[in-house]
């Protein structure tokens, strides 16, 4: 089977020219749409100036969504183990499995949360878990949908972004907004950063 690549598959050319794919990315949301998941979504603005962060540190969108992960597992009585495409380094050579091993030990043991949430990452290969393609699309879509600020309106005429705000409807619609966190304060399932909490942990010496 084909892998579904985000990159392939939601862009304007793709969707005007290539029939075939439009049709395929449609029956992908189709059954998005019917599937019994939970959805969460971190909106990240543009840093305006580069970020100093300590080695190792779990930068805060991700910590952020492993609130939300957790609070779904407490809810649910279930342990929630993170699974991550690739071999465990992103795009700014950060170690992930390091990064998300510390910040779950340190937050876990010293402030008692976290409990749900394996400590331990597993990292594959996207071509084999259907699961990592379907969240690269869905990503893929409250990108597209946040970047062309969606939530005024779809631009009269413009078949392409009225397909990414449909699509993400469905992914919106998945979503949680009834977790709490441990100190009882709301966890909203799509949350939107400001730039200023992206710097909170930088280090000085860096």
């Amino acid at each position: 089977m084909r892998e579904l690549k985000a990159a392939d598959l939601l862009n304007r050319r793709t969707f005007a020219r290539i029939e075939q794919k439009r049709e395929l990315v449609e029956r992908v949301f189709s059954v998005l749409a019917s599937l019994e998941i939970t959805t969460f979504a971190i909106i990240v603005p543009r840093p305006t100036r580069p970020l100093k962060l300590p080695k190792d540190y779990l930068p805060k969108p991700h910590a952020f969504l492993l609130q939300r992960i957790n609070a779904l597992a407490e809810k649910t009585n279930q342990e929630a183990v993170l699974v991550y495409d690739g071999n465990g380094m992103n795009v700014q050579g950060m170690n992930m499995a390091s990064s998300i091993s510390n910040y779950i030990f340190r937050v876990a043991e010293f402030n008692n949360v976290l409990r749900r949430v394996v400590d331990t990452p597993l990292f594959v290969d996207s071509k084999v878990t259907p699961g990592i393609q379907l969240a690269d699309l869905a990503a893929s879509v409250v990108r597209q949908y946040e970047q062309n600020r969606l939530i005024n309106g779809v631009p009269k005429g413009d078949v392409y972004l009225s397909a990414i705000e449909r699509y993400y409807q469905i992914v919106h619609g998945k979503t949680m907004d009834d977790l709490l966190n441990d100190k009882g304060n709301p966890l909203y399932g799509f949350y939107k950063m400001q730039e200023a909490q992206l710097y909170l942990d930088e280090d000085p010496d860096n």
